[in-house]
């Protein structure tokens, strides 16, 4: 699987100053370079396999939960602690 070869890369990529600096010189190569340099390592994955893992991985850090009275909140439109509606008194129309 693409992760399992993905993840372990970036890792070494972020704790390895030689891997570095080999994705740094292969840059103008682009996307090409970085699996090339992947390969040298002993890491086997596509261009696509690994900006699948890489938008996978930022999404997650993106996610948040809420609890259900914040999510109230935002479906009610209230935003007060007493409970009374934001947007209670205004009117765009007039």
């Amino acid at each position: 699987m693409a992760k399992d070869q993905v993840l372990p890369f970036i890792t070494r990529l972020n704790n390895d100053a030689t891997v570095r600096a080999k994705v740094q010189a292969a840059s103008p190569d682009g996307m090409d370079g970085l699996v090339k340099v992947g390969k040298e390592f002993g890491f086997q994955f596509t261009i696509e396999e690994f900006q699948a893992v890489a938008l996978e991985q930022s999404a997650a850090k993106f996610e948040v939960e809420i609890s259900e009275e914040e999510l109230s909140a935002v479906v009610g439109g209230t935003s007060h602690p007493d409970g009374t509606a934001a947007h209670k008194d205004i009117n765009l129309l007039e």
